[in-house]
Order: C-alpha cells, then structure tokens, then sequence
C-alpha cells in the first residue's frame, strides 16, 4: 500500500527537515514511506498510538503541542545566569530601599534583636523557637564588634508554675527605639536569605524537571511578592527555613550522592524553626511514587537522621555559648523554681545530670511553644482564610494616617497560586479516578511527578493546622504553602499557556500587583487596618 498517508503525516506536523519533534525519519521511510517504520517512529516521537484513518486529529494535538514547544526551549547558562542575575539586582534594590524605616523594633524584632543581644552580652535566654537564626543574629552582632550602649531588651518574660507542674510565660513588649543597636546589620543578614530564596526556588523547580522558562518566572514570582519581601527585609527569620529548606529539597531530589548534604540543610532549617516539617510532605510523596522500593527508602532515612543529627549539634552548641549554671537556672525557672541554686560544688556526675536535664527542658519548651501556646491574639488568622490573604498583619503602627508596615500578600500570586493548588488537586483526584476505574496502577499517570510532589507539599504546610497545632496562627505560617502553590502556578502555566505574550500578561500582572501593595510594604502609604 502507497505510504502517502505517511508523508501527510509529516506534512500536517510541519516536518519539513524529515523530523518529528527531533526523531530523525530513517532513510528507508524517506525513501519508500514504509508504513511500518514511519508509524512506530511517529509513536514514539508524537505518543499517539493512532490507526492511519486518525492522523489528521494526530496532527492537530501534535500542532498543538509544538506551538507550546517555546515555554520547553532550553536556555543557554550564561542566559539563565544573566536573568537570575537580574532579578537579584532588582531583589537587592527591593530589600535595601528603606532599610532603616523604621528605627525601631517592627513585630517580632522586638524578641530577636533582643536575643540577639544576649548572645552578644553571653546571657542565657528562653524562646520557642531553635536557636540556629538567633545564633546567625548574635554572631553577626559578635563580629560586628559594635559597643551598643545601654541594656537592649525589647522584650522581658514573667515565668510563673501552674497546676501539673507546667509552667506559663507572659511577654511584655517595652517599645523604644533602636539607638546605637546595629538593627540595620541585622535586617542586611535577613535580606540575604531573602536574595537566595528565589534562587534556591529556581534550582528546586529545575530538579522538578520544569522548562528553563517557567522556572525563571517561579523565581520573579518570589521576588514581586510582597509579603516575603517585608519579612526578608526584618530581624525575621522565615526567610531562612525556607531557604534551607528548599535547597534540602533540591539536593534530595537532585540524587542520591547529596542525600547527607540534602539531610545537613533541611536540619539547619529545622534548626531555624519547627514549621520546616511542611518540607517532609514531599519526601513522603516521593517514597509513595518510589513505591517505597528498598533504595530509595534507605535513602530517606539517611536524609532523615543526617537531618536529626544536624539539629542535635546546634542545640548543644546553643547550649554551650552560655554558663551551664545560668542553662540549668534557666529550666529550673521555667518549670516554676523562685530561687538560683549554685552549682560550684556540685561533681562532674552531677553537673552532667542537671545539664542533660537543662537540655531536655529546652528541647521540650520549645517543641511545647509549637503546638501550644496563646489562642487569643489580635493578629491571629486561621489556616482556611491564608489561600485567599483574608486577613493581614500590622508589623507596625506608626500612629499617623501614613507609614505603617503591612504584612500584605501581593493578590496576583496567591490567588493565582491558590488556584493553581485547587487545579492540581482536582487533576490528580480524576486522574486517580480513571486509572483505579481502568483496575490499573493509579501512580502510573503521565507526568504526575511534579504536581504530585508540588501538591504533597502544599498540603503537608496546612495539614500541622488542622488540628495538632493548638496554640494563635498568623499570616506567615502559610509561606512554605505559598510557594509550593507558586510552584503549582509555574506547572500550570507550563501546561496551558500557548503563547508568550500570555506568559508575559501573567508576569505584568503580577508586577502591578506588587506595586499595588508597595505603600503597605514600606510604609510610606499604608492606612491603619
């Protein structure tokens, strides 16, 4: 039979150079149309596995899918590294604009420029959270070598005991302004983790096996969003778990050779707070689209207790910046003791019982501040409305129409994302639906990776708050949500998006956005909520 049918094929898929999609069409089907080896070349190119009487609706898919071939192009690493480097002169200029605005503690700087102090003066301190940011902070402090004069303590704890042995921790804010305290040193330390977050996002949604293209944007998405900008412009420290966290998850996914790296980082992250647990959502996915297969089990449970380790050193190197009577003081206030006991002629057996015990007590205070605490704050939103941004923060009341500090998503992106994450829930739920109905294997769906593990993540930042989490949740627990469903948004776009002017439409949207939200950012336009 005549192989006309054949060459219509490659006419209608624009083979012009005797290509499909990159498959070279061997000589003898160039030469004789052989039905045979064009077609099971055709296949594997195009993924159709069609009769002849169905290449026309063959060819229009395929006509459709290379119009979209742009977004997959691969760019040449000087042009990624020219965009990346781009973007992070803008991120840089975002950061530093207004640096010292205000001169004065903004939210929870009050507590970390104060501990950051007490690193720098060696005083024993009680927090929640681990002690690795705080350590960043102090450390800058220490070299900084700045003689900032007077007692900084922008915050002061009443520890009292209650019933079972328990004890309660009332905070009281004492407002003053920053003077010769380096505040600004600080917020510079903070904004570098808001310059590698992008970044790291970048590399991460690349390990994903994302384009080049969709990646980049991912990496904008970050940089014009308006909420990470004000956090990673303060003495915050969300900005550095979800740094390290996302570069734990690179290096995890990148292979198995940086499995004990990929463990170091996300300890580190841990070590800077709890809520990198979100992160685990993926390594979860990943071993259940493994089929929990022996090799790549084994390779979690290295990450896993490279991880553990990680975390246990920086909480005893925590533990040995300062005296190990004010350690042991410390936890014996905390569980309600009124008076110091001296430790100076207590034996060697002694002192390691009472300093294990110290130890324990400052693990188990902090991972207590996680899932429990205050239920009542003015701040306070819970985990349903964060998709939507319904409800900001006020870092800072300026008492005037003018200048506070809002902590505002930028709307493009979480609504977008929002979307995003419910489109892939709804995606993978049908597409689980057909294959159990077709009695098959439901994680055998074409490209069901990225947006499986992108989704785990997603759901593994919410899950914590659905019910173990017992204590006020704010805006910003939802950040690790937030850019797994900006990762969403880039799969999404990768997948429907047909032209680049629509891609450039989504990117100008969200520019606008931000600038939108700029005034709340940096409090030159923001009224009181």
């Amino acid at each position: 039979m005549p192989g006309w049918r054949n060459w219509l094929y490659a006419l209608a898929l624009g083979a012009s150079d005797r290509k499909i999609m990159g498959v070279q069409i061997s000589p003898r089907a160039q030469e004789v149309g052989g039905r045979t080896s064009f077609r099971s070349q055709r296949r594997k190119a195009c993924g159709f596995n069609s009769r002849p009487q169905h290449f026309v609706r063959d060819a229009l898919r395929r006509r459709k899918y290379t119009m979209n071939s742009w977004i997959h192009k691969e760019l040449s690493r000087k042009t990624i590294a020219i965009i990346l480097g781009v973007l992070t002169l803008i991120n840089l200029g975002l950061h530093l604009y207004r640096a010292s605005y205000p001169a004065e503690p903004v939210f929870d700087e009050a507590h970390f420029s104060t501990y950051a102090a007490d690193y720098a003066k060696n005083v024993a301190y009680f927090d929640i959270h681990p002690p690795l940011g705080k350590m960043i902070y102090g450390a800058a402090l220490v070299a900084s070598g700045n003689p900032f004069a007077g007692s900084v303590e922008f915050v002061s704890f009443t520890v009292t005991s209650t019933p079972g042995n328990e004890f309660k921790v009332d905070m009281a804010y004492r407002p003053d302004t920053y003077g010769k305290f380096p505040y600004i040193l600080l917020r510079i330390i903070s904004s570098l983790f808001g310059l590698l977050l992008p970044l790291a996002f970048f590399v991460f949604l690349k390990t994903l096996k994302l384009s080049d293209i969709t990646a980049l944007l991912g990496a904008a998405f970050l940089v014009f969003d308006n909420a990470l900008l004000l956090e990673t412009k303060l003495i915050l420290m969300n900005g550095m778990y979800l740094t390290l966290g996302f570069i734990a998850l690179a290096l995890y996914l990148e292979g198995k050779k940086h499995v004990a790296l990929a463990g170091v980082f996300l300890g580190l992250a841990f070590s800077v707070k709890l809520m990198t647990v979100s992160f685990l959502g993926v390594i979860v996915a990943d071993l259940i689209l493994a089929r929990m297969n022996k090799e790549r089990v084994s390779r979690a449970i290295k990450f896993f207790f490279s991880a553990i380790a990680t975390l246990c050193v920086i909480y005893l190197l925590n533990f040995a910046v300062f005296p190990l009577a004010d350690n042991i003081n410390l936890a014996r206030k905390l569980l309600g003791a009124k008076d110091r006991i001296s430790i100076e002629n207590f034996s060697a057996l002694k002192k390691t019982l009472y300093g294990g015990a110290a130890f324990l007590q400052d693990i188990d205070a902090g991972l207590s501040g996680y899932l429990y605490g205050a239920k009542d704050h003015p701040l306070q939103s819970s985990w349903y409305e964060w998709p939507i941004a319904k409800k900001s923060m006020l870092y800072f009341d300026s008492k005037e129409k003018t200048g506070n500090l809002v902590l505002v998503g930028n709307y493009a992106v979480w609504f977008l994302g929002s979307a995003a994450a419910l489109y892939a829930f709804l995606w993978l739920l049908a597409g689980f639906y057909k294959r159990y109905k077709q009695k098959g294997d439901i994680l055998d769906g074409e490209n069901i990776k990225i947006p499986f593990l992108l989704f785990a993540g997603y759901f593994a930042s919410l899950a914590p708050y659905f019910s173990a989490v017992n204590r006020s949740t704010f805006l910003y627990h939802y950040f690790p949500g937030l850019i797994f469903s900006v990762g969403l948004l880039c799969w999404l776009l990768e997948k429907k998006i047909k032209k680049p002017w629509q891609l450039a439409a989504v990117l100008l949207l969200v520019i606008l956005s931000f600038a939108l939200e700029a005034g709340c950012t940096y409090g030159f336009s923001c009224p009181v909520l």
